[in-house]
């Protein structure tokens, strides 16, 4: 889980290295700090720490659940129209 306070965002390797380009080395990659791992979104990697994300992307998991409730809150307010 991200170390930076506040934040516990998780996020796996596969995406981490496959959908972010994100390095999983704590030897080599920027996202380690003294031993302390820092999300992709805490280091604004990732579209999702933007307040309106407009990409269309699989690996946040954030993204589809904002996506979701998004979607459910239209629908209860369409229908009491």
């Amino acid at each position: 889980a991200c170390q930076t306070k506040g934040c516990a965002r998780r996020f796996c390797e596969h995406c981490l290295t496959n959908q972010l380009g994100d390095s999983v080395d704590p030897q080599t990659s920027s996202a380690w700090v003294d031993g302390q791992w820092t999300c992709p979104v805490c280091r604004r990697l990732c579209c999702c720490s933007l307040q309106d994300c407009t990409k269309n992307h699989r690996h946040c998991k954030a993204y589809r659940y904002r996506r979701r409730r998004a979607e459910q809150a239209a629908k209860k307010g369409g229908g009491l129209a």
